[in-house]
């Protein structure tokens, strides 16, 4: 059967204000699933508010109260310590003022109290947020926000049909969105995910070897003199996109060997002094 599209909106702001993520297919799935199974969207939250997912991000350590202290400081970074200001600080971020997320806080632990599940709770916040105008003094950048998440977690989900289950990777899909992200085109949204999701880069020191290097990465020379050495066909040293950077220190002079095979070496450089060269610059 199919699930309505408000449903599945539904199901795309609960994953991002409970868990800070994309489902991929692979939640999407279980959710849909149960969904067709005959659970409201409230059951299926509350349901899964008690998986091991959950709980990574929200332990049930956490208090539920304001008695003692909201937050606590280690190592110079304040942490929240009940589950009401963890929450606010996690959905809301600095798209709303102080002073409305302190009264979220009091409205969340009040209804804790009141007997409310998390799961309640959450359910509860994505509805509030989905209702308000994008106007809206108070919540409009929040609401705003989660509109764009579920933008960008659609589009990983049902698009690039994202399967991992490791939540980090999930949550680092939509980790970059902001109420002013630009989700209005795939083209937009597939340069939001590629930023997020792209391979961390490695530094390699050269060895007297041969060396390969692939993806966004930092090559550091030795205290001796280094080589970088061209095959038998044309040889480039070439940026990508971004800031690319060759950078040299020392004393010495920068040397690029050609083989003398016939076939010229280009070396493009930006900003690059004190070059003895054997082949030509671009």
């Amino acid at each position: 059967m199919a699930v309505s599209s408000e449903t599945i909106t539904q199901l795309y702001q609960f994953f991002a204000i409970a868990f800070d993520a994309a489902p991929g297919t692979t939640y999407m799935g279980q959710l849909t699933d149960a969904v067709n199974a005959g659970m409201s969207v409230k059951d299926i939250v509350n349901v899964f508010t008690t998986k091991s997912q959950f709980t990574s991000v929200y332990p049930t350590t956490l208090s539920t109260s304001d008695e003692f202290f909201d937050t606590i400081l280690i190592s110079d970074v304040i942490v929240p310590t009940t589950f009401a200001t963890r929450l606010v600080a996690n959905v809301v971020g600095a798209s709303a003022s102080n002073a409305a997320k302190a009264e979220a806080v009091a409205n969340i632990q009040s209804a804790l109290h009141a007997g409310w599940s998390r799961g309640d709770v959450i359910f509860q916040v994505f509805s509030n947020l989905a209702a308000k105008a994008a106007d809206d003094a108070t919540w409009g950048a929040t609401s705003k926000l989660m509109a764009n998440q579920v933008a960008v977690a659609q589009y990983a989900t049902e698009v690039k049909q994202i399967s991992t289950a490791n939540l980090a990777d999930l949550q680092a899909i939509i980790s970059t969105v902001t109420d002013t992200t630009d989700v209005s085109t795939p083209a937009a949204i597939e340069a939001v995910i590629t930023a997020a999701t792209r391979p961390a880069g490695q530094t390699f020191t050269l060895t007297t070897g041969s060396d390969a290097l692939a993806g966004y990465d930092t090559i550091n020379g030795l205290a001796s003199n280094d080589t970088i050495d061209g095959g038998t066909d044309d040889d480039y040293i070439e940026g990508g996109r971004g800031a690319d950077q060759m950078n040299f220190s020392g004393d010495g002079y920068v040397s690029f060997n050609d083989r003398n095979d016939g076939y010229g070496t280009v070396i493009k450089l930006t900003g690059v002094t004190n070059i003895a060269t054997a082949c030509h610059q671009s």
